[in-house]
């Protein structure tokens, strides 16, 4: 019985990881994104909740040679420290930060660099840089 001592620390750490007093704002957010109609979706998919619910759907934008990630919907549980993130798998072991989540709820862009290879990432995740958790991810294709 030993090693489940060991696990209630952890399970503890799951559920409260990003729990903490610098949270995502959560009001409710209308980016005025609005691709052209020249603007081609170059990727697209759901969100599925890994440690926290999210929700809703990511697509990849490019118009006039510009890149944009839109999240619309979209919905997630509230954290500190959340972050947009292009990984090449769901551990975010190969990523690009996108920057801060704007709100937890609501339509929000964020501009892809253009330096950034797209082939090489698969999925959105939102992320929680204090804890290194995982909130949920998209799968992109």
């Amino acid at each position: 019985m030993k090693t489940f001592k060991y696990l209630r620390p952890l399970a503890l750490l799951v559920l409260f990881a990003c729990g903490g007093e610098e949270e995502t704002p959560t009001e409710p957010i209308e980016d005025d994104f609005n691709p052209s109609e020249a603007a081609i979706v170059l990727k697209e998919g759901s969100f599925v909740d890994v440690v926290h619910k999210v929700s809703g759907s990511a697509k990849i934008y490019s118009s006039n040679g510009t890149r944009t990630l839109v999240l619309d919907p979209f919905s997630t549980e509230n954290g500190p420290d959340l972050y947009v993130y292009l990984t090449n798998d769901a551990k975010a072991t190969k990523f690009v930060s996108l920057g801060k989540l704007k709100s937890t709820t609501g339509k929000q862009s964020y501009e892809i660099e253009e330096a950034v290879v797209l082939d090489d990432f698969s999925y959105v995740i939102i992320w929680c840089q204090d804890f290194s958790v995982n909130f949920g991810h998209a799968e992109l294709k």
